[in-house]
């Protein structure tokens, strides 16, 4: 049985509807509010709802009516909106709160025409992707645009409710053809995603009057990786013009000036290196235009040129044994590195160690599958930097004979690492999986990485360093070679610890006197030395 309430006369509504119509926004129009007595089924759901149900696993058989149905969603949304969104700097976490505050304003007090279910649906595609390690920012809030991609998504899954979608990134598109719709240089019958070309957002100096629009263009069409997509978008556009070179609608390049000079370029990376693929494009845009450079930005054009150089002599190296970079074997590539390689019986590789092919470019940048290339490596004879390597997973990696440089490094898992030789760097990584690792044999420092346990190591060689970790479990460890750094530490479980043969350090951190009494062999601190 269906009982159905139909809105009559509500002049705060209707004008609340009245109004964001006159904005021009498609919003949708009041519907009759169904409820059913007893378990719902999918059936009775459709458009946004049913994708909400779907997607989230909303358990509908213990819903009586849509009205629990809209609250459970409205508990989502509140988990949403009370959880912090941090992020790598203190600005970006600044940033996601001021933008995000905006769109909660918008999205649940300002819109009435918003049910739960698409509340919940918007807010969780913009959150997705505020992880703590990084700098992104959520979207801008554009309310035409939002609404033009919720009727949207609506219509879709009317007509196919079995449609997966990213509510996030359909928006981002949608912002992006907007702002690239303007640009002269684009045919009216051409797809604004394929654009290809330089884009110029002027400074104030230049364009006052539309300045606040140029800023969000800026952020909207910014790289992820770039601080234009966020806070810094303002500050520079004050000082000087913005140059972004689009290829196929994605964002390659971005020079930033102050004045007529080029203080800054960045590709993809933001690692103020010119990718190599784009080195020509570059030189040949800044000659042809006359620009001016700074002292670092002409420091980075020579290293850039450097890299280009290095890397033609070693594709010329390949090229010689009948190969290039994109097919060559891991052990010809490796060779041609100057990296010995040796195959145990079951074909896997055993290499005398491990590093980008320089210091000034990566495989990455040359376009080396580097996934492909370490697949089959058991172990590493020396020394092994992960720094600026693309890879997230080493699975058949199990021992590292010499030191380990995982620092800033984008690993998340090592699964079966056993041994490092060596010292081992964890500073500000990634890596969370390394469920297998027995020995250090040298120091290990894990300071600020995200490592919270480590079920099976044994014995740390030198000394340890949990500054500002997150470790927390070490059932195992038994001996710690040298000094303990626990400062601002969490207390760390260590049931069978033996012996620190240094000091410990405990400075605000939650690790006790009490808690190593009897295995410190030095002293231990307890205030800043």
């Amino acid at each position: 049985m269906k009982i159905c309430f139909k809105v009559l006369n509500d002049t705060k509504l209707n004008n609340s509807v009245k109004d964001n119509c006159a904005l021009g926004l498609k919003l949708s129009q009041l519907k009759c509010d169904s409820v059913s007595f007893g378990a719902m089924k999918k059936h009775q759901f459709q458009g946004i709802d049913l994708y909400v149900v779907n997607k989230y696993k909303a358990p509908i058989d213990k819903f009586n009516g849509n009205d629990d149905f809209q609250k459970w969603c409205k508990g989502k949304v509140d988990e949403i909106i009370e959880t912090e969104y941090q992020g790598r700097r203190e600005e970006t976490t600044a940033q996601r709160k001021a933008m995000l505050n905006e769109w909660y304003q918008y999205v649940l007090n300002e819109n009435g025409a918003y049910t739960d279910s698409i509340c919940l649906l918007i807010l969780d595609g913009i959150v997705q992707n505020l992880d703590i390690n990084s700098d992104i920012i959520p979207p801008v809030l554009n309310k035409r645009i939002l609404a033009d991609t919720v009727d949207e998504i609506n219509s879709r899954i009317k007509e196919n409710s079995k449609e997966n979608f990213n509510f996030g990134k359909l928006y981002q598109m949608k912002l992006q053809k907007q702002y690239l719709k303007k640009l002269k240089s684009v045919k009216k019958n051409s797809s604004n995603n394929d654009y290809t070309g330089w884009i110029v957002i002027p400074s104030y100096n230049k364009n006052p009057n539309d300045f606040e629009d140029n800023v969000q263009k800026l952020k909207v069409l910014s790289h992820d990786n770039w601080c234009t997509k966020s806070f810094n978008a303002e500050p520079y556009l004050k000082k000087g013009n913005f140059h972004i070179y689009m290829e196929q609608g994605k964002p390659k390049i971005g020079i930033r000036f102050e004045g007529n000079t080029i203080l800054e370029i960045q590709g993809e990376k933001n690692n103020s290196k010119i990718p190599l693929g784009y080195f020509n494009l570059v030189e040949s845009y800044i000659r042809d235009n006359r620009y001016k450079l700074s002292p670092s930005v002409k420091e980075e054009l020579n290293m850039s040129e450097s890299a280009r150089r290095e890397a033609d002599e070693l594709e010329s190296k390949l090229k010689k044994q009948g190969v290039d970079f994109k097919t060559a074997t891991p052990e010809q590539l490796f060779e041609a590195m100057g990296i010995k390689v040796e195959k145990n019986e079951n074909g896997k590789l055993i290499i005398d160690e491990y590093r980008q092919p320089s210091y000034i470019f990566t495989f990455d940048d040359i376009g080396v599958n580097e996934y492909k290339l370490c697949k089959d490596i058991i172990k590493i004879k020396g020394n092994a930097v992960f720094e600026h390597s693309i890879l997230t997973n080493l699975p058949g990696l199990e021992s590292i004979e010499g030191n380990a440089d995982f620092r800033f490094s984008k690993l998340v898992s090592i699964p079966n690492l056993q041994t490092i030789g060596g010292n081992a760097d964890f500073r500000a990584s990634g890596l969370t999986e390394l469920s297998k690792l027995q020995a250090i044999g040298g120091f290990a420092d894990f300071w600020g990485s995200n490592i919270t346990n480590l079920p099976n190591l044994e014995s740390i060689g030198g000394n340890a360093d949990f500054r500002a970790s997150k470790l927390t479990d070490l059932p195992k460890l038994q001996i710690i070679g040298g000094d303990a750094n626990f400062s601002f530490s969490e207390a760390i479980n260590l049931p069978g610890l033996e012996s620190i043969e240094g000091n410990a350090y405990i400075w605000g951190s939650k690790t006790t006197k009490n808690m190593l009494s009897g295995i410190v062999k030095g002293s231990i601190y307890d205030e800043k030395q």
